[in-house]
């Protein structure tokens, strides 16, 4: 199973800045492009242009390196979604749920290279060296989103007989989805988008508001008419 607590040599960290985002970008780039099994520590090394020794005093073997990635990537999603998030009013969380959906498009907008990769993992299986990410990750992140639901529930104007895992679920659910949402709904999707679901079109300000808040109505209101 993957050791989540990993971290790079002493080596790694007395590297120049420069030098520690050059190894990450084009680490990056090989694992979005390819899946875990088939995504090789060789090529990344070519690219950096140095010797196989060298790379092997950063980080011990592959998964040493995938599993920095992965807590890289998400460290900074979090400070940008998360960290960042005002604490709404009491009666506002579905405006608080929004402003996370927006914030979670904006991101892999704004950074990405991070928001391909971490959509990669998603989609990576179970495996004997992996175990199973995506699972792990919804139940990490599920815990999260009751303990916010539960804060909201005493004061907002949320049902008390709510099931919190299932409301859970549900969000979590539509915040990994959103990226596929997005993509399978662009009018205008191009070929090269059909090929590689990791990659986000294009999208304006107001269009991501929009997306966010018909979901969050949907989440709201549910299907059945006042």
């Amino acid at each position: 199973h993957v050791p989540w607590n990993t971290k790079p040599s002493l080596t790694y960290k007395n590297l120049t800045d420069a030098k520690k985002q050059q190894i990450l970008q084009i680490a990056f780039k090989e694992f979005t492009l390819h899946t875990y099994e088939k995504a090789s520590v060789s090529n990344i090394i070519k690219q950096l242009g140095i010797a196989k020794g060298s790379f092997y005093r950063y980080f011990r073997n592959k998964l040493d390196l995938y599993t920095y990635l992965v807590e890289y990537a998400t460290a900074v999603r979090l400070e940008k979604v998360e960290h960042h998030l005002p604490e709404p009013k009491a009666q506002d969380f579905f405006e608080f749920l929004e402003d996370n959906f927006v914030r979670r498009i904006k991101f892999e907008q704004q950074y990405p290279i991070y928001g391909q990769f971490l959509y990669n993992i998603m989609r990576e299986r179970h495996s004997e060296l992996l175990g199973n990410i995506m699972l792990k990750t919804k139940k990490n992140l599920m815990h999260g989103v009751m303990q916010k639901v539960k804060h909201f529930q005493p004061q907002a104007n949320l049902r008390h007989d709510l099931d919190l895992p299932s409301v859970a679920f549900l969000i979590i659910q539509i915040q990994f989805g959103l990226h596929d949402f997005i993509v399978l709904n662009k009018n205008d999707l191009k070929e090269e988008m059909m090929r590689d679901f990791s990659q986000l079109p294009p999208l304006e300000d107001e269009e991501i508001h929009q997306i966010a808040k018909r979901l969050v109505d949907i989440v709201k209101n549910g299907l059945i008419p006042p």
